[in-house]
């Protein structure tokens, strides 16, 4: 509680995420199936690792070139970092069907990501910087959970569920 009354905007934003999640969620339940089998149809043909579903407000990613502006049907690859500005979130859909959703002020390095189609087999590391990630598996976390992991700066998370967030804050200096 000593938290939510130095820093309300932390209850606020955990407040918004069931609404972010809510927001997010419907629009994806129509276009995920289609999405998923675009993205797994020619795995070759592309590096990506999945595609940008909705932005709300600024995002970025940021991989070996310069940073560019996310808008909905841009491509993510591994190696790319995600980042939202104040008041935005980004929803993003890997070819195995994972999504992704950074909330407001949030960084998230996709590190690895690869993907086989036939065999639904790959692997999945994500690492949070700051800020929050909402995840719902694909077929990767589902048929083999113990290659999805997401780290953050002081823990690793062995994915058991199929839905989780994760936050992680900015520590102050004492």
């Amino acid at each position: 509680m000593m938290i939510a009354a130095r820093k309300p905007w932390r209850l606020a934003l955990l407040g918004c995420l069931p609404l972010l999640a809510g927001w997010l969620q419907p629009a994806l339940a129509d276009e995920a199936t289609e999405a998923a089998a675009a993205l797994q149809a020619s795995p070759e043909a592309s590096p990506r690792a999945g595609i940008v579903k909705l932005v709300n407000g600024q995002a970025q990613a940021q991989g070996a070139g310069a940073a560019r502006p996310l808008h909905s049907g841009d491509a993510v690859q591994a190696n790319d970092r995600i980042q939202t500005g104040p008041d935005s979130a980004v929803s993003l859909m890997l070819r195995d069907g994972t999504t992704l959703m950074l909330g407001p002020s949030s960084s998230v390095d996709l590190r690895d990501f690869s993907f086989n189609p036939t065999t639904n087999q790959g692997n999945v590391l994500i690492s949070v910087l700051k800020g929050t990630l909402r995840v719902i598996t694909g077929l990767i976390g589902k048929t083999r959970p113990e290659s999805m992991k997401v780290t953050t700066p002081t823990s690793t998370i062995g994915v058991l569920g199929t839905d989780f967030i994760v936050e992680v804050r900015e520590e102050t200096p004492k």
